[in-house]
């Protein structure tokens, strides 16, 4: 057997939880919230960063068949698991996979295995070239593929906000006086390599002049990018900015 690259150490939990989608509950030792997330997810690991969430476009899951010929993928994923004398069911990859509003497939991508490495880039290219344009609504989904078994199964993705990393004050010009100020919110577009893009005012701080003063700081702020499934991603971001009057 091939030296397995072990990325993950839950397999099992998450083999469990999986295998009791279908019932009632799950066992008492999981919090119910976090087996939930797991099952949506097809994986436990745990969110990288605060305020991430399941993302819920596309609203419906699609099936399997919606983006592949069910059975040509199964055979195709069991054919790699025979090349690589594949036989444990906990080998799995998870791919994150785009779905443009024009039906085909945009970013595709592994983000989690526990499988033989030298496997990784012919699993992932033997699923990707049985995927097909579907109608089935722009989003993004993960894949789980598991080789010995043939059995591929579709979850949500998980979107975590941008990050600011440069934290800093702001206190209104001297030039202004004392004013009844509200903190403004601001929609701002962060590109994927943390670049600010564009921002747009939400809700005003009740001064027009104040507005265009912050407006005119956010340049000099950095951000981490947002990510969808850890993959860095052009994304918008409702940012609430408070300003201290002198």
């Amino acid at each position: 057997m091939h030296l397995l690259t072990l990325r993950r150490r839950r397999c099992a939990l998450l083999a469990v939880l999986l295998a009791a989608a279908g019932c009632a509950s799950v066992s008492g030792k999981v919090d119910e919230m976090q087996a939930d997330r797991a099952l949506l997810l097809l994986s436990d690991d745990p969110a990288p960063r605060r305020g991430c969430s399941l993302l819920r476009e596309p609203s419906a899951l699609p099936a399997v068949s919606d983006l592949a010929d069910s059975a040509a993928l199964a055979a195709a994923v069991r054919d790699v698991a025979r090349q690589g004398r594949i036989t444990d069911p906990n080998t799995f990859m998870l791919l994150s996979v785009q779905l443009l509003p024009d039906g085909s497939i945009g970013r595709f991508r592994a983000i989690d295995w526990f499988m033989p490495q030298e496997l990784n880039a012919t699993l992932e290219r033997a699923v990707r070239m049985q995927l097909r344009p579907a109608s089935v609504g722009a989003g993004n989904v993960r894949l789980r593929v598991e080789p010995a078994t043939g059995v591929v199964r579709i979850g949500r993705s998980e979107r975590c906000p941008p990050v600011e990393t440069t934290r800093f004050g702001l206190r209104t010009p001297a030039t202004v006086g004392n004013v009844n100020l509200q903190p403004a919110l601001l929609r701002v577009r962060v590109l994927a390599d943390g670049t600010l893009a564009g921002w747009s005012v939400l809700r005003s701080t009740g001064s027009d002049e104040i507005d265009r003063w912050i407006l005119s700081h956010l340049p000099q702020r950095r951000y981490q990018p947002g990510i969808v499934d850890g993959i860095p991603t052009e994304m918008d971001y409702e940012q609430t900015v408070r300003v201290r009057q002198r």
